[in-house]
């Protein structure tokens, strides 16, 4: 989300744009004076703007939801692919740590087969 030039609140998901004013308008309308000239037609309108008001906030809401939802199975997704790759990676330290050790012990197993060679070198030119 950013804030535009204009103030308002910018997403990028796929809700409708809700009238602020028009809720605002259902939420404050003025009540009369005197209850002596409300009529009966008066309070069905203002039913019927305060179910308006509420279906529009209620499809708002629905689909906020389903944008969390989708962000939210987004961000499982790419979690799991994360978890995958660590343990693809885990696995490629373990067998080039075994590796190593293999490569270590032959090493020093072929240092000392030429410090014995060595040894048995200097000895012969010894005796001869």
């Amino acid at each position: 989300m950013k804030v535009t030039t204009d103030g308002e609140l910018e997403t990028n998901c796929r809700t409708p744009e809700l009238n602020v004013s028009e809720v605002n308008m259902v939420a404050i309308s003025p009540v009369p004076s005197s209850t002596e000239n409300i009529t009966n037609e008066d309070l069905k309108a203002e039913v019927d703007r305060y179910k308006t008001a509420l279906n529009m906030t209620e499809s708002v809401l629905a689909d906020l939801q389903n944008s969390v939802d989708e962000e939210a199975e987004r961000w499982r997704k790419a979690l799991d692919a994360s978890r995958m790759e660590c343990e693809v990676l885990e696995d490629r330290l373990t067998k080039t740590e075994s590796s190593l050790n293999m490569i270590t012990e032959e090493r020093d197993a072929l240092l000392r087969k030429l410090e014995e060679v060595s040894n048995l070198s200097c000895h012969l030119t010894t005796v001869m």
